[in-house]
């Protein structure tokens, strides 16, 4: 070789030296090549694990289809250099039958137009790894200082591709090393948070903390948003950042029936729905938006969150059944008059909430959601002090008039109350009544008296859904005393005597005839239909009960009388299931 030919090679393994990347690598050889024996084409082949080569890059190629052609073994030049070990030169491959061709290899020879093509190989430690090709489109006779050249040429690229190689290989190592300490660390970061949370966890169940507690403790850990559903889906808490956040009145997507079902833990892009649940009940979900992605370690610290909540939902549900029990029990001694030994009474009042030396208000209430409706009562009675407890199927709540702190001495604290009783009851969405406010045992048993009659009232005279106290119901209220009933009911006898003796003999309509009839306005069309009745039916018992009321009954003031007592006459039917009235 020539100077020249030195300084290019010595030129080419420092710019090599320093290429990492094999495509470019690859790239510069051949450009080398081609440039330094002034060839039409050059390109360079690697060898595969099964003996064969591919042409990986090309300079000077009059299309893209040489590049990337493989070559079987023992085919061509290439073939025969990999065989061999050792420079090949073909001075008309397409006519060189010493070679062994192959129809797709030909087809690129052709379409390139090459005649002459010379070969070396790319050795390294006794192992070919590849093949340098130039390539003229004419007849050329390479001399021995081309070979030479190209021969040094190719072991120069032999090494750089080594390097490249070991290099590529070293940067996925570390890499991957990289990759395996991230994970690592997440492992670590997660055991540590899963040390953490379950210690937390196992503190808060000893303690006997609530569910709140563990949602904070929940959204502090993992700096996100977290809700607590119960089990019908409704918000119960919210927490953000260690705090306590007001719950939303909707908490977005609710889940399905499979989902409490199933009991699985949903993933729905950041967001993790875990299900809060013993053996035996669904308590509801544990909602977390998390400030970052959780991986599947975090998802498995939430669900041993859910299960320490799920305990601490199961003692809660326990105590409150308990409770419960035994605020029915009290409600129902206080109510019924049986209360024995008062001071123990008293005692055992005072251990549920219930301090009879104070003054309270009784609400009594039918709703339509009555689970719903005990427990925002019991709500109200924890935040004001008192009992809740369901009797005989209706509601009963005795409410401390003065609040839990005790009395505040203003005469308006009475009135307070029974503006938050009845705002409560406007929520029920049912039939309430107001009594008191008493203090003490019999005290406390007639205000309820007062407050389930005017319930019964209430719904006597068709005004369900609405809220009263004795003094909401006007003349009526005198049928909640035993003095009142009394004279209700001489009133009664005086004034439609005949009517109910007719009937309790006879088994007759004629009371609920009258009463219909003045109700509906005294239009015949209307009372036959309201009674289900033929005209002529009801014209007979209108013409029997004058008989027995005499003439003038359906009209002007005896008329009003007539209806009031026929109306108390009901009433009083209605209230003999009720608690006896005062005296």
């Amino acid at each position: 070789m020539n100077t020249r030919e030195l300084q290019a090679l010595y030129d080419l393994a420092l710019r090599l030296s320093g290429v990492h990347d094999l495509d470019a690598l690859l790239q510069d050889v051949v450009a080398q090549a081609r440039r330094m024996l002034d060839v039409d084409i050059a390109y360079l082949a690697l060898v595969e694990d099964d003996g064969g080569l591919t042409i990986e890059v090309t300079d000077g190629s009059l299309g893209p289809r040489l590049r990337g052609v493989r070559l079987a073994p023992h085919v061509g030049v290439a073939g025969r250099v990999a065989d061999r070990g050792e420079p090949v030169r073909s001075s008309d491959y397409l006519a060189d039958r010493d070679l062994t061709h192959s129809d797709a290899v030909d087809r690129v020879a052709r379409e390139e137009g090459l005649r002459t093509i010379v070969g070396v190989p790319l050795r390294l430690r006794g192992r070919v790894i590849g093949v340098l090709m130039v390539a003229q489109r004419r007849v050329r006779e390479f001399t021995g200082r081309d070979m030479s050249f190209l021969t040094s040429l190719g072991s120069f690229a032999a090494v750089a591709i080594d390097n490249a190689r070991l290099i590529t290989e070293h940067r996925r190592a570390a890499a991957e090393l990289t990759a395996a300490n991230a994970e690592l660390r997440r492992h670590v970061g997660g055991a540590e948070r899963a040390a953490r949370m379950h210690g937390r966890m196992l503190a808060i169940a000893l303690r006997g903390d609530g569910a709140e507690e563990v949602v904070l403790a929940v959204s502090a850990e993992f700096s996100g948003t977290v809700l607590l559903l119960d089990e019908r889906d409704r918000p119960r808490v919210a927490a953000s950042g260690g705090r306590v956040r007001p719950a939303p009145r909707f908490a977005g997507e609710r889940p399905s029936a499979a989902f409490a079902a199933e009991r699985r833990t949903r993933r729905d892009g950041d967001t993790v729905t875990v299900p809060v649940a013993s053996a035996r009940a669904y308590f509801g979900a544990l909602r977390v938006t998390p400030g970052a992605p959780l991986q599947d370690q975090d998802v498995r610290v939430l669900e041993r969150a859910a299960m320490t909540l799920a305990l601490v939902l199961v003692v809660e549900r326990a105590v409150g059944d308990a409770e419960r029990r035994t605020a029915t029990d009290l409600v129902e001694q206080l109510v019924g008059g049986r209360i024995g030994d008062e001071a123990a009474f008293a005692r055992r009042a005072r251990s549920v909430g219930l301090d009879l030396r104070a003054a309270h208000r009784v609400l009594v209430a039918e709703a339509a959601d009555d689970a719903g409706a005990l427990e925002r009562l019991g709500e109200l009675v924890r935040e004001r002090g008192g009992l809740a407890a369901r009797l005989r199927g209706r509601l009963v709540a005795l409410v401390r008039a003065d609040g839990p702190d005790g009395p505040d001495g203003a005469d308006g604290a009475d009135g307070a109350d029974e503006a938050a009783l009845r705002a409560f009851a406007a929520t029920v969405g049912g039939t309430c009544g107001l009594g008191g406010p008493a203090t003490g045992a019999a005290d406390l048993a007639a205000a309820h008296a007062d407050a389930s009659a005017c319930v019964t009232v209430l719904k006597s005279l068709a005004r369900e859904g609405t809220c009263a106290a004795p003094s909401d119901l006007g003349p009526y209220r005198y049928l909640l005393s035993a003095s009142g009933r009394a004279d209700a009911d001489r009133f009664v006898r005086a004034t439609v005597g005949p009517l109910l003796d007719h009937d309790a003999r006879r088994g007759g309509d004629l009371v609920r005839t009258a009463d219909a009839f003045l109700t509906g306005g005294r239009h015949h069309t209307g009372t036959a239909a309201a009674l289900h009745v033929h005209a002529n039916t009801l014209y007979q018992r209108l013409d029997r009960i004058t008989a027995l009321l005499g003439d003038g009954w359906r009209d002007g003031d005896r008329a009003l009388d007539v209806q009031l007592a026929l109306r108390l006459h009901r009433l009083a039917n209605d209230l003999c299931g009720d608690p006896p009235p005062n005296p």
